[in-house]
């Protein structure tokens, strides 16, 4: 198994690291948060693993997952669980075939 530094630290030599460590001051360079070993970077090893199963080639994994990431940002995003509740107005905006019906029913009835 193959044990790759940070990206962060990638650049930096190890005397550099322990001198960070030991000083005082902000360092040098503007540290960026990166996402590291998070949800959200297991889902993006998810994608990526799926796009490179799914497709062939640099360009199509690219637009494999720019579309999948697209397509996620279109959908409907719950965030709380009473979206999630049936009883909740999001049936209205997405009504089972059985709710269809009784809406043209009550649309239609003379």
């Amino acid at each position: 198994m193959c044990v790759y530094p940070p990206p962060m630290l990638r650049d930096l030599s190890e005397d550099d690291i322990k001198s960070l460590i030991n000083s005082d001051t902000t360092p040098i360079r503007e540290i960026q948060k990166f996402p590291c070993h998070t949800q959200a970077v297991q889902r993006c090893n998810k994608l990526v693993t799926e796009a490179s199963n799914k497709v062939c080639g640099h360009e199509a994994r690219d637009g494999y997952i720019r579309a999948t990431l697209k397509s996620r940002s279109v959908m409907s995003n719950f965030s709380k669980k009473s979206d999630f509740n049936p009883k909740n107005d999001s049936l209205k905006r997405c009504p089972t075939p059985k709710r269809i019906d009784a809406i043209l029913l009550q649309q239609y009835s003379f």
